[in-house]
C-alpha cells in the first residue's frame, strides 16, 4: 500500500507521516479512600478507578432541578436571546423531512466520518443509496428489495416527532 500511497498528499499519506506525540504513562493510581496511601498498578482496575472519580465528580454538581425550575432557567436564557426566527424560518420548521433533503445531506457529509458510536462510516450510507438506485434502475417493477433513504427519513421524522428513547443511547457520544 505505501508504495501506491505514499507520499501522494492521500489520508494515508499523512496518517503515516504526521507527527507522534510522545504518550505520557501513568505508573499507578492512589487508591481512594486508603489510609495509609496505597497505590493501584494494574491498568485495567486504574481505568476504573479513574472512571469512579469521574463518575462522581459529575454526580457532585447535578442539580436536581424540578421541571418549573428549569422552564424558569429556560426562558430566563432565551430572553437574552437577540436572534429572531422569521416567520418563513418558523414555517419550515412544520413539515417533514423529506427523501430528497435526506439525499442531500447524506451526500453532503464528508467520507472519513461516522455518524456515531455504531462507527459505521457515512460511506456505507452512500453506499447503500447509490446501490439501491442502481436495483431500481436494474429491476423491471423499478423496486429495489430496500429503500435506505425511505427508511432514515422515517427514522429521522420519528426522532423529530417522538424525540429519542432514552434506551436507545442514539445520542451517546455526541
Amino acid at each position: 500500500r505505501h508504495h501506491v500511497e505514499g507520499e501522494t498528499g492521500s489520508k494515508y499519506d499523512f496518517y503515516i507521516n504526521r507527527a507522534r506525540k510522545p504518550r505520557d504513562t501513568v505508573p499507578s493510581l492512589r487508591i481512594p479512600d486508603s489510609a495509609p496511601p496505597q497505590y493501584e498498578h494494574n491498568s485495567k482496575k486504574m481505568v476504573e478507578i479513574a472512571s469512579n472519580y469521574h463518575d462522581r465528580l459529575q454526580d457532585k454538581y447535578h442539580l436536581n432541578a424540578t421541571a418549573d425550575d428549569q422552564q424558569d432557567a429556560d426562558n430566563e436564557v432565551l430572553a437574552h436571546v437577540k436572534t429572531r426566527l422569521t416567520e418563513a424560518q418558523r414555517a419550515s420548521f412544520t413539515h417533514k423531512l423529506t427523501r430528497d433533503e435526506v439525499r442531500t445531506a447524506l451526500a453532503e457529509v464528508p467520507n472519513g466520518k461516522a455518524s456515531g458510536l455504531d462507527g459505521i462510516p457515512v460511506e456505507i450510507w452512500k453506499f447503500l443509496a447509490k446501490e439501491q438506485e442502481r436495483l431500481v434502475k436494474k429491476s423491471n417493477d423499478h423496486r429495489a428489495p430496500y429503500d435506505i433513504l425511505n427508511i432514515l427519513t422515517m427514522v429521522f421524522n420519528e426522532i423529530e416527532q417522538e424525540g429519542v428513547s432514552p434506551e436507545s443511547r442514539f445520542t451517546e457520544g455526541w
